[in-house]
């Protein structure tokens, strides 16, 4: 899988200017997210695609997120065609100073847009993702593995526990404004550990491209 990531530079200007757009704009708040409506008209939106060297016309999804809890793991490429699906995980500003990490793992979805929330008792209705409960099985994911993620892994990157996580494997990248993670839409990512009482904000940008990734 980490083959298929890559990590970008991105000038302060872009964050600068992506900044000023979501402080000085509308939106609304899902469950645990302030995000805003109809990103594709904002002008740094098409400068920060231009940058990218994507065509708009194939921006097909996401959002800003400014968010206090973790994201649970999820994928966001729907089943069809989902190898031609490709993230851009743009971080631009963190409230806190401890390291914060993406992590992606080497498995996919086998049924589609899903949220996996473990054992916890939070009940989120998401957009467009569907809700699982319980622990990843091989019917949900293609490539479950047993026992593949260390305790010592879960202990520094991992904000929820170790079992939640069984049959997955995977990589931590570092969030930080400046830097761009890309990589396909359809491979399980989730946020890693985060203060409480705190909030970072970050844009992702989901294509289409005309090819599969990989």
């Amino acid at each position: 899988m980490s083959n298929l990531v890559s990590l970008i530079d991105i000038p302060q200007s872009y964050i600068s200017e992506l900044k000023d757009t979501f402080y000085s704009t509308e939106g609304y708040v899902t469950a645990t997210t302030e995000k805003r409506s109809d990103i594709f008209e904002f002008e740094s939106i098409k400068n920060v695609v231009n940058f990218l060297g994507m065509e708009i016309e194939a921006l097909v999804g996401d959002n800003f997120y400014k968010h206090v809890w973790p994201y649970f793991p999820h994928t966001d490429a729907p089943l069809e065609q989902s190898r031609k699906y490709q993230h851009f995980v743009i971080p631009l500003e963190k409230h806190f100073e401890d390291d914060v990490y993406l992590i992606i793992f080497d498995q996919q979805s086998k049924i589609g847009p899903t949220s996996w929330l473990g054992h916890s008792n939070f009940d989120i209705q998401f957009e467009y993702n569907q809700i699982v409960h319980g622990n990843f099985t091989k019917h949900d994911i293609e490539g479950y593995i047993e026992d593949a993620i260390t305790l010592e892994f879960a202990n520094k990157y991992l904000p929820y526990p170790l079992d939640w996580y069984q049959g997955l494997s995977g990589k931590a990248y570092k969030w930080e404004p400046g830097t761009i993670i890309k990589f396909p839409s359809n491979f399980i990512h989730c946020t890693g550990k985060m203060p409480e009482k705190s909030s970072k904000l970050g844009l992702t940008l989901k294509f289409k491209l005309e090819s599969n990734i990989y």
